[in-house]
């Protein structure tokens, strides 16, 4: 469990590093919002992955 809790927090480290390098980048107007959405679609997916298995479900990786 701590695991799990370690390495969710070197992921949000990590997705909050990149989305404040994408502000910092002078892109034009709507790529900085693409790329961030993309960021935060793939960071919901890998917490929903991450998360299932706690409350029951099969993890997705795991299904047979």
């Amino acid at each position: 469990m701590i695991g799990l809790l370690i390495q969710l927090l070197v992921l949000l480290l990590v997705f909050g590093i990149v989305w404040y390098i994408v502000q910092l980048l002078p892109l034009p107007p709507p790529f900085p919002l693409i790329v961030q959405l993309v960021l935060l679609l793939i960071l919901l997916l890998v917490l929903i992955s991450w998360l299932l298995p706690l409350a029951g479900f099969p993890h997705a990786w795991g299904w047979r």
